[in-house]
């Protein structure tokens, strides 16, 4: 029987380490496992990268920007990834869903949401009805829920925010900032800014 020799081709890549990517001075890829790689521009860049198949498809992810993304991150980054793709999940799809769920929010707080509300409505009133309506949302519901998204903001939310109205003797504007709440929630739905009105009370509630 000729004698084993063992094939010269096998090789295994080394795990990173923070002393390895202090000193990384060579151009290229340099894996850390599972996917996840450091890649050092001619530039001197140090990006993290992810490699991954999904659907038959070779994809990448971008993890960030070396030392700004330690070590530790990335490779928390990539666990969470393959923990996504376990579950039959593409990451990337996941994250561009992400990112469009914030950008969503982010133009759709309570008050960009009611500002547009009362643009909506200033051909339909008198002058004077547009400034008082305004003026009630600015004085005591933007600076408690203005800069919410508005599908996160609940009944509860709102009702604590009408009572600190009546709480100090404003009974009747309660009433009305409250109404003005809900017409600003449903032209939110009615215009596809929100799917749903979270914050559904009966026109019968009383404080």
């Amino acid at each position: 029987m000729p004698p084993f020799v063992p094939p010269l081709c096998l090789h295994w890549p080394m795990k990173l380490t923070d002393v390895k990517l202090r000193s990384l001075d060579r151009v290229g890829k340099h894996s850390d496992g599972g996917g996840l790689y450091l890649e050092l521009t001619v530039a001197g860049g140090r990006y993290w990268r992810m490699k991954y198949r999904f659907a038959g498809k070779e994809k990448r992810l971008a993890f960030g920007v070396y030392p700004e993304v330690g070590l530790k991150d990335a490779r928390e980054r990539r666990d969470a990834a393959r923990r996504a793709l376990d579950c039959g999940q593409d990451p990337g799809a996941l994250r561009k869903e992400a990112k469009a769920r914030i950008k969503h929010e982010a133009a759709n707080t309570f008050e960009a949401v009611a500002r547009d509300w009362l643009a909506h409505q200033a051909g339909r009133w008198q002058p004077i009805t547009l400034r008082r309506t305004r003026s009630s949302l600015e004085a005591d519901i933007f600076p408690l829920l203005g800069n919410r998204p508005m599908a996160s903001i609940s009944a509860r939310d709102v009702m604590h925010a009408v009572k600190r109205i009546e709480e100090r003797g404003a009974g009747e504007m309660a009433t009305r900032v409250l109404q003005r709440v809900k017409a600003a929630f449903r032209y939110a739905v009615t215009h596809q800014r929100i799917d749903s009105n979270p914050i559904w009370i009966s026109c019968r509630t009383r404080f």
